[in-house]
């Protein structure tokens, strides 16, 4: 199964704002996800060179917009396992760099996935908008 696929089958999404974290509510699911796919449409997986290392990632997750991928069992991809993924997002970027949690810790290495189109105001602001639902 591809990176995308996997985003896909996550059990659960949640958003963190500055450092607060909260679910995608089931009303906004839907809405989520096409917005999700529209964004990850033609691009690709390239090599990752990032590395997640855990305090650093930790602290990192108290600022700024990110999403967060929750798995109820340990998958695997490219054989690196994780239970959760979490991902920065900012307008301008063009690409996603999803760092591995594996039983409440971030470690190894992360998986890249390279934009056609940068991120949006627009996606940015539908996720802080989640918030309030």
């Amino acid at each position: 199964m591809e990176l995308i696929g996997i985003l896909s089958a996550a059990d659960r999404l949640a958003v963190i704002c500055e450092g607060e974290e909260f679910p995608v509510p089931a009303s906004s699911d839907a809405a989520f996800r096409e917005r999700f796919l529209a964004l990850t449409e033609g691009g690709y997986e390239m090599p990752a060179f990032g590395v997640s290392l855990d305090k650093v990632v930790k602290e990192a997750l108290k600022e700024g917009l990110w999403l967060k991928f929750y798995y109820s069992e340990t998958k695997s991809y490219l054989e690196m396992p994780f239970d959760a993924l979490a991902v920065r997002l900012e307008p301008g970027y063009s690409g996603l760099e999803f760092m591995r949690e594996n039983k409440g810790k971030f470690s190894g290495r992360d998986y890249y996935f390279s934009l056609v189109k940068e991120i949006g105001e627009e996606f940015c602001s539908f996720l802080k908008a989640v918030k309030g639902e």
